[in-house]
């Protein structure tokens, strides 16, 4: 049996196989780092060479998958949030409902749904400030626990369809970007670092057990 005094360490299987993940998290960012160049490059010469549209789509796939110095981040949390008192985790508090000044970050993360497999797009906002319309007891009652509103992360996914294309399209626009003469992908290029304003919705889970924040809608930053 483990001696008490060890009972919030991992067995040392466990931490070497933590540890493999971080060194190949690492070794993929190198990688796909320089994939990422070569693929520019490859895609700047067609373009000069007049082969426009077609290639348009490349370059997007390729900037659009997974960050993996995201990831990286992502498995030093997951190594962070094992290693912590279990009395420590509790219920993150749901953000207010209300209009939020945002920004956003990086290019969006492309994925499938996974009931019907539909293609979507995940674009992620930091919270610059709450505008008037967000409760001012429901923000101390957010931030009672040590947590801020700014800072905050929000996820806005949108679903790539002929009938939801144009809610993508709206977006985009609010982000500030000018589209004449543009497809979508080049569009999408230009919204990281955008400001715009997103506006929260409550939603409940599926039991009805919880209740989750969910951009509703965004606007443009006046």
């Amino acid at each position: 049996m483990m001696p008490h005094s060890e009972s919030r360490t991992y067995p040392s299987p466990l931490r070497r196989y933590l540890a493999s993940l971080s060194v190949d998290a690492i070794s993929q960012s190198k990688t796909s780092s320089e994939m990422k160049l070569r693929s520019f490059r490859r895609r700047k010469k067609r373009i000069t060479s007049g082969r426009g549209k077609a290639d348009q789509l490349d370059l997007f796939q390729t900037l659009t998958h997974s960050n993996p110095l995201r990831k990286r981040d992502q498995m030093a949390n997951f190594q962070d949030i094992l290693n912590r008192p279990s009395e420590e985790i509790k219920p993150m508090p749901t953000l207010p409902m209300g209009s939020y000044h945002t920004i956003v970050v990086g290019l969006p993360e492309q994925g499938q749904s996974s009931k019907k497999k539909t293609d979507f797009l995940k674009f992620k906002h930091k919270i610059i400030a709450p505008l008037d319309d967000v409760d001012l007891d429901a923000i101390t009652e957010f931030e009672a626990d040590g947590e801020t509103i700014a800072g905050q992360e929000v996820d806005n996914t949108f679903y790539i369809t002929d009938k939801s294309a144009n809610m993508l399209k709206e977006f985009i626009l609010n982000c500030g970007v000018d589209l004449t003469g543009k497809s979508m992908a080049e569009g999408i290029d230009e919204v990281p670092n955008a400001e715009v304003i997103i506006h929260i919705k409550h939603e409940a889970s599926d039991d009805g057990k919880r209740v989750f924040s969910k951009v509703g809608s965004t606007a443009r930053v006046s």
